[in-house]
């Protein structure tokens, strides 16, 4: 009894902290509950906990508590049969009259546990036939349910944005025509005139000098 105690409590810590890291408002009452009834509260927890990213759950929740139930009473019956094994090979050697251990005892020790073993098969596989068919009839395969769900959803950072590539503004080519300058060697005046006034004869606006007009080189 103060084993299962023990383990009791150790199960029950676990799903206090898990539900804690996950948000699940549900864990404070699994936790005290796993304390005295784990094949339930245990199931429940897995069936109902917020998922992390990359955790899938398919089914819905009553498959999801039957699938967890028949796990859970697997795991009790394989330590069950364990303790057993372990206890009726290290009973015989404890004992401190050692002639009471003749091969009688000994075969009879080992038909009690072939007995005992069997008994737990059916012990197990009974239940485990039970509550399969049940969640497989309240089985609902279109719920697939895909992490972060629940809390865990809302914390979940989204990405950052990539930042905008720069916009590089269009060239823009010019196509006007190359510009007619003005160039008065007497005064050292230069100044443009319209294109079609190139060849033509241009006073000087400074000094009166006649002077052609002629197209910019530079340009």
């Amino acid at each position: 009894m103060l084993y299962y105690f023990f383990v009791t409590v150790v199960l029950a810590v676990w799903v206090w902290v898990d539900g804690r890291r996950r948000r699940c408002s549900e864990a404070p009452g699994l936790a005290f509950l796993t304390v005295f009834l784990p094949i339930l509260s245990m199931p429940i927890h897995f069936a109902i906990r917020p998922l992390r990213a990359g955790e899938v759950r398919e089914g819905g929740y009553s498959w999801n508590v039957c699938k967890n139930i028949a796990l859970a009473w697997t795991a009790c019956v394989a330590l069950v049969a364990v303790w057993c094994l372990v206890s009726s090979l290290v009973a015989p050697a404890s004992r401190l009259d050692e002639t009471v251990t003749t091969d009688t005892q000994r075969l009879e020790g080992a038909v009690e546990v072939i007995v005992g073993l069997r008994v737990l098969f059916w012990l197990w596989l009974g239940p485990v036939i039970v509550i399969t068919v049940i969640g497989w009839l309240l089985k609902t395969p279109s719920i697939i349910e895909t992490g972060p769900t629940g809390a865990l959803a809302n914390q979940t950072p989204q990405p950052k944005p990539l930042p905008e590539k720069p916009t590089v503004p269009p060239v823009i080519q010019d196509h006007s025509p190359p510009s007619v300058i003005v160039d008065c060697p007497t005064c050292g005046s230069r100044y443009e005139v319209p294109p079609d006034m190139e060849g033509q004869p241009v006073n000087c606006r400074k000094c009166g000098e006649l002077l052609a007009a002629r197209r910019d080189a530079r340009a």
